[in-house]
């Protein structure tokens, strides 16, 4: 689990097992969203009070084949959660290298309207190391450009 951009962390599977609650307590993650189709942690269910999280899941696929309704829901839902606090968010998938960094670049490109190069280029000079499908990365240009052109950020 680490920080990729400011108060969005990426991670992976076991980054949501009881023993890391009190990890993400103290890095002030609050929510978790899995961007795996078939990863679920009932965190509400598991989770003490101490360690309040919320969790959400929408699932993308890892390569170029996500619907462009797929990426434009996670990234509303990213947006709207980010939005919504101030505390920390962590977005998994199984590997934590390829769907979760996608994810992250999605909401860096919604928030402060970054493009994915310039997301990437971020990454690079901060020695973030993602390996993320490149079908995917380019997949979310049009995510990106038709929330931004239909104006859903503003509401």
């Amino acid at each position: 689990m680490r920080e990729l951009f400011p108060r969005v962390w990426v991670g992976s599977a076991p980054d949501v097992v009881p023993q890391s609650w009190e990890q993400h307590h103290h890095n002030n993650i609050r929510h978790v969203v899995s961007v795996a189709a078939d990863l679920d942690a009932n965190l509400e269910r598991e989770n003490p009070d101490k360690f309040r999280m919320s969790y959400s899941k929408l699932g993308i696929t890892d390569g170029g084949d996500n619907p462009l309704s797929a990426l434009v829901s996670l990234g509303l839902h990213l947006f709207s959660v980010s939005k919504q606090t101030h505390e920390n968010i962590l977005i998994i998938c199984h590997g934590g290298e390829s769907r979760s960094p996608a994810a992250a670049i999605l909401l860096m490109s919604l928030v402060y309207g970054y493009t994915v190069s310039e997301s990437m280029e971020f990454l690079a000079t901060n020695k973030r190391k993602t390996n993320i499908n490149p079908q995917l990365l380019d997949s979310l240009t049009p995510a990106i450009k038709f929330l931004n052109e239909n104006k859903y950020l503003n509401q």
